[in-house]
């Protein structure tokens, strides 16, 4: 029962960005109506190119205290496909790219591997029409003195620079609040579903299509004005 519990996680992060879509807290890729989300199907027009036969994205994590490379393969309809044994091809790199406050060339170094690792699983046929994307999350957003800006910029050029694969620079950008704390409820909805303490890889996941589907997925977090 562990065993096909497990297994239905990859379906379960899918399902979590679904709700979202679906209830419109999240908006398609091109900032506009609400996807119409069914199964495991949502709308990434603009991002992903609908001629091809089969698409994939390559979604780096940065998080606090490490980064993940994500890479997920998708058919014409948007179902999510296996890669090998997988719904994803995953790995992962410490520290995360705050420690490299003072030193932002290492920062985007670090990635380096994992970038040329998720590019590799791609057919390179493909790798023109695969956008890679970076969210990162709390702990570069807390640097200060342009730290992070420098980090991010350095990350550009290391995707543009280093890889064959779709780059646009606002693909390498910092999570809003509002996007972390979906992330968070995501993960806090699965703890429940699985009966088992969220993995690693999983929670990685579920940010990792979080950061896929941003900037401009998510709506300004709402302001509470008092009625006197």
């Amino acid at each position: 029962m562990v065993k096909q519990k497990q297994q239905l996680l990859p379906l379960f992060t899918f399902s979590c960005i679904l709700f979202l879509l679906s209830t419109g807290y999240v908006l398609d890729a091109a900032g506009a109506e609400p996807s119409q989300a069914l199964n495991r199907k949502f709308s990434l027009d603009g991002i992903l190119r609908s001629e091809e036969t089969e698409k994939y994205a390559v979604i780096f994590d940065a998080g606090s205290t490490g980064s993940r490379v994500h890479v997920f393969r998708f058919d014409p309809n948007m179902d999510l496909l296996r890669i090998g044994q997988d719904f994803e091809f995953y790995d992962k790199t410490n520290p995360g790219l705050s420690s490299y406050a003072d030193d932002p060339q290492a920062a985007a170094l670090s990635l380096k591997a994992l970038l040329l690792e998720g590019q590799a699983v791609v057919p390179e046929e493909l790798r023109p029409q695969t956008p890679v994307k970076l969210g990162a999350t709390a702990g570069l957003r807390m640097l200060k003195n342009g730290a992070s800006d420098e980090i991010l910029q350095a990350v550009r050029d290391l995707f543009k620079n280093e890889s064959s694969l779709e780059y646009k620079a606002e693909w390498v950008s910092i999570l809003e609040g509002s996007e972390e704390a979906s992330y968070m409820w995501c993960i806090q909805v699965s703890s429940t579903y699985s009966d088992l303490a969220p993995s690693t890889t999983f929670t990685s996941s579920v940010g990792a299509l979080i950061a896929y589907l941003s900037p401009r997925s998510f709506p300004p977090s709402p302001v509470y004005t008092p009625p006197y």
